[in-house]
């Protein structure tokens, strides 16, 4: 693909490039240089939390990852892995600060703020998915409680001598296959 500048000199083409099934084509951690937007395949975007894979979600054709480390010049906040065989586009972190640079100041402020945005909500996705039984269950019972309380007077002790029983039950099985979650 060719792009025509008028501040270039000289005609650019876009890098581009291939990860076969099973490759991890960036790791979580690692500095960044550049992002890639999905030409064709699916990846899955992951971290790792005591040991376990936590997929924050699956890419597909036309999506593009990596881009936060490039506005925020943070390491990688995540690994991606190739879930098929990938062909890549590849956008390198000086070209995307060139176009940045010219863009309007609003416009990088919000890009600024969006990325932002994005690396607080994968940390904050990571907390909630990998697997915490005691916080699921004080979750439960501050639901149950908020239930109560919502509710008319005169319904509270009916909900209360049929939810609670039920909800301890629910614990007591949760807390049986604790180890395992």
């Amino acid at each position: 693909m060719w792009h025509n500048d008028s501040d270039m000199s000289q005609k650019s083409v876009l890098e581009r490039r291939f990860y076969p099934k099973g490759k991890v084509i960036v790791k979580e951690g690692d500095e960044a240089y550049v992002a890639f937007i999905i030409q064709s395949g699916i990846v899955s975007v992951f971290s790792e939390k005591d040991g376990k894979k936590v997929e924050f979600s699956k890419l597909k054709t036309g999506d593009i990852f990596g881009e936060t480390s490039l506005i925020m010049s943070a390491p990688r906040s995540a690994s991606v892995e190739a879930l098929e065989d990938c062909n890549m586009i590849v956008i390198r972190r000086d070209d995307f600060e060139n176009k940045l640079h010219k863009s309007d100041a609003t416009i990088k402020a919000v890009v600024q703020m969006l990325s932002r945005r994005i690396l607080n909500s994968n940390a904050e996705m990571l907390k909630a998915k990998g697997v915490n039984v005691d916080s699921f269950i004080s979750l439960l019972n501050q639901l149950f409680r908020d239930l109560l309380e919502a509710m008319p007077d005169s319904d509270k002790d009916s909900f209360r001598d049929q939810a609670f029983p039920v909800l301890g039950d629910l614990i007591k099985v949760i807390e049986k296959y604790r180890d395992k979650l």
